[in-house]
């Protein structure tokens, strides 16, 4: 390649990319952050303090996300969706001198949006999804599919479940 062409296309890409950077986000943009709820299903963000490095923390046994922010530095915790509303939960956080501090996150409400679906008596089988609701089998999905091929119930590969004929 020319000597001469290298430099232009090595400015061209330069250029590019410099344009890419200096765009100011737009409203339509989304956030680069998740926005912090404590709620199952949701994100808390809890804040460290302020230090030149990084603290630690732990959720339980598992090492969560610490990240800087202008303030100083904030564990992100991904709280699961069957956590309980009002359960407490304690973070660990230990910092760079190794003082540990406990933190906690006060887990909120939440009503999540769900389809409820009608359906004839006759097109399923009640008494064993009955039994498969209230988690009369355990959570062996195995199990409950050979039970309900034997009380003649086809479960489909979607866990659906319908009457044979």
């Amino acid at each position: 390649m020319h000597p001469d062409r290298r430099k232009l296309l090595t400015l061209a890409v330069a250029l590019s990319a410099s344009r890419a950077f200096a765009q100011k986000p737009t409203k339509s943009s989304p956030a680069p952050w998740p926005r912090a709820a404590s709620v199952p299903g949701g994100v808390a963000r809890v804040p460290l303090g302020a230090g030149d490095a990084a603290p630690q923390a732990w959720l339980g046994e598992q090492r969560v996300l610490v990240m800087r922010e202008r303030e100083g530095w904030a564990a992100w915790v991904g709280i699961a969706l069957a956590e309980k509303a009002g359960s407490v939960l304690t973070l660990t956080v230990q910092y760079p001198n190794n003082a540990r501090a406990p933190r906690t996150i006060k887990v909120g409400a939440k009503s999540y949006a769900s389809q409820r679906l009608k359906v004839q008596p006759d097109k399923v089988e009640v008494k064993a999804m009955a039994m498969l609701m209230e988690g009369g089998f355990g959570a062996d999905i195995d199990f409950v599919a050979k039970e309900l091929v034997k009380a003649g119930v086809s479960p489909s590969p979607d866990r659906r479940v319908f009457r044979t004929y």
